[in-house]
């Protein structure tokens, strides 16, 4: 509830601030202007409690049969794979499979973290960081 979301057209970071269970969350995401990264930072009490949690999934592809910007394609779970390829105390590798495309993720996080997931599910595997 509470919804708010903001660009700052100068720096590129979108602010996304909500209520969720009652307590705050704040979402601040930027994508780099040259390579292909992004970050996140996620600022709440649920957090810190373990209630809340970041999750990685990743669609197929896109819909090509949709013109200008086509959606996700998060119907086809047999035709793409991810497994975690490697990782340490403050990162994961991922391998995605596709088809016949073959390519790695990083996912890099700040202090101590519990990684795990409930495994492969419908749009493969989802990958879980909890502080």
């Amino acid at each position: 509830t509470h919804i708010e979301q903001t660009l700052n057209p100068w720096t590129g970071i979108i602010r996304s601030a909500y209520v969720l269970a009652g307590e705050p969350v704040v979402v601040e995401t930027v994508a780099h202007a040259t390579a292909a990264a992004c970050a996140a930072r996620i600022e709440s009490s649920l957090l810190r409690a373990g209630r809340l949690a970041v999750h990685f999934r990743f669609p197929y592809s896109y819909k090509l049969n949709s013109r200008n910007k086509p959606p996700l394609a998060w119907d086809h779970p047999d035709k793409h794979r991810t497994t975690v390829a490697n990782r340490g105390p403050d990162f994961a590798e991922l391998r995605r499979e596709l088809d016949a495309s073959r390519y790695f993720a990083r996912v890099k996080w700040t202090g101590a973290a519990e990684t795990g997931g409930p495994g492969r599910r419908r749009a493969g595997l989802r990958l879980r960081i909890r502080p």
